[in-house]
C-alpha cells in the first residue's frame, strides 16, 4: 500500500506505525521513499525478534541498526515511533525511550510511504491514542473482518476510494475528522448486498454533511464497526483541489466561477478578501453557459460577490482582491487581482510617454 505526503516532513514530526496481529504473523516492511531512493527502510522480523532499520544509497544498502524484541513483543501488536530530530532520526519501540540513530538526515525529502503487511499508519501520537481509546479489546472468539480500503481522494467535501470485502459482514464505515464523528456508510450500500467484492474492489464515495466542520490540513480517519468492535482502516490528511477563476473585479463586485472536479453538481463556497482582509463568502451556484458547453454537469458554478460599500481607491495605493475556496488555502486562477496599483512619481513620465506613443502609432 502507498501513502503520499502532501507536504515536506519537518523536525519534530512523530509518525506512529502499528504492526498488528491478524490471520498471519508474517513480517512487515515500511519504506520512506523519494522516487527510487529508499530514505528509510524499517523491517519487522517477528521470527527473529528483530526490528531492522536501514536505508539505500545509490542502489546499495547501508549498515543496519537493530532493535531486539522480547518474546512477548514479537508475538503481539507492536508500535514503532519515527521521530525526526535536527541531528538525526529517533526510533522508539512501544513504551521504550526513543533511540537516536546516526541516519535519516534527508528523510524530510520523502514523498511517499510504502508498506507491506498488517500495518496501520498514524501521522502523530494523538491519532494513535485516539485509535486506542475507541478500539474495543480484541477477543479470540471474534474474527477480524477481512476488509481493507484504499482512499484515492479526500477533500473538504467528500472521500472516495476502493474497498475489498471477503466474507459476510453487516458493518459500517465510520468517518471522523480530527477525532470528531462525521458520519457513517453501510457496507451493504457499497456492495449492494453481495457477500464478496470483486478482485478489482468496489468503489465507494461519501459526502461530508454541509454542517460538518472540515478544512484542509485536518485528518480523516476511516474505521470499520462490526460485531460491536471498532477497527481503524485508514488515516488521510485532507487536501482539496478545485478548479475555477476570476473573470472580473472592480470597486463594487467580484465575478468568477469554481467547482469541485469530483463533485461538479455540488456548489462550493468562495471566500473573498480585500487586501488580505476577509469580506465574506459567496456560493458558486449561478448558471454559466460557457462552462455548460464544456462541462454540462458543472454548469451552475458561477458567482457574483458585491461589496457592501463601493471600495475607495486612494491615489498611489495597492488594492487587490484575493479569492479562495472556503476553508482551504487554494486560490482561484487570476487571484490576486489588482484593481489599483501604486505607481512611483518617477514612473509617471515614462507611463505618459508610452500612452502617447500608443495613440500616435499608425493603425
Amino acid at each position: 500500500m502507498e501513502l503520499n505526503f502532501s507536504e515536506p516532513l519537518r523536525v519534530g514530526t512523530c509518525h506512529c506505525l502499528v504492526f498488528q496481529l491478524g490471520a498471519s504473523t508474517s513480517d512487515a516492511t515500511v519504506d520512506y521513499r523519494n522516487g527510487d531512493s529508499i530514505l528509510l527502510h524499517l523491517s519487522l522480523r517477528r521470527t527473529l525478534r528483530r526490528v531492522v532499520i536501514n536505508d539505500q544509497r545509490d542502489g546499495r544498502w547501508q549498515l543496519e541498526d537493530e532493535f531486539i524484541l522480547t518474546q512477548e513483543e514479537a508475538s503481539s501488536e507492536l508500535t514503532v515511533r519515527i521521530i525526526i530530530e535536527e541531528n538525526g532520526l529517533a526510533v522508539g519501540i512501544n513504551m521504550h525511550a526513543p533511540k537516536l540513530l546516526a541516519r535519516g538526515e534527508d528523510i524530510h525529502l520523502a514523498t511517499t510511504l510504502q508498506f507491506e503487511g498488517n500495518v496501520l499508519f498514524f501521522h502523530n501520537e494523538a491519532e494513535r491514542k485516539c485509535r486506542d481509546e475507541v478500539q474495543v479489546p480484541s477477543d479470540d472468539h471474534v474474527p477480524m473482518p477481512r476488509v481493507r480500503i484504499a482512499v484515492s481522494h479526500t477533500d473538504i467535501m467528500h472521500v472516495s476510494g476502493k474497498i475489498w470485502i471477503s466474507g459476510e459482514t453487516d458493518g459500517h464505515l465510520v468517518f471522523s475528522i480530527d477525532g470528531r464523528p462525521a458520519g457513517m456508510l453501510s457496507l451493504g450500500e457499497i456492495t449492494a448486498g453481495k457477500k464478496d467484492s470483486t478482485p478489482e474492489g468496489a468503489d465507494f464515495s461519501w459526502e461530508f454533511p454541509e454542517n460538518c466542520l472540515v478544512a484542509d490540513g485536518m485528518y480523516l480517519t476511516v474505521s470499520l464497526i462490526d460485531q460491536g468492535l471498532t477497527f481503524p482502516l485508514a488515516n488521510h490528511r485532507i487536501t482539496s483541489k478545485f478548479v475555477g477563476g476570476i473573470d472580473r473585479c472592480s470597486e463594487s463586485l467580484v465575478r468568477g466561477w469554481a467547482f469541485n472536479d469530483f463533485l461538479p453538481r455540488r456548489p462550493v463556497n468562495v471566500a473573498i478578501f480585500l487586501n488580505h482582509v476577509y469580506q465574506g463568502t459567496v456560493l458558486a451556484n449561478r448558471h454559466r453557459s460557457d462552462i455548460a458547453e464544456i462541462r454540462p454537469e458543472a454548469s451552475h458554478c458561477g458567482f457574483v460577490f458585491r461589496f457592501q460599500k463601493t471600495i475607495f481607491l486612494p491615489v498611489g495605493s495597492d488594492v487587490s482582491i484575493t479569492t479562495k475556496i472556503h476553508n482551504t488555502t487554494q486560490q482561484l486562477d487570476h487571484s490576486p487581482w489588482h484593481i489599483c496599483r501604486h505607481v512611483e512619481p518617477s514612473q509617471l513620465a515614462s507611463l505618459r510617454r508610452a500612452a502617447l506613443d500608443l495613440e500616435e502609432a499608425p493603425s
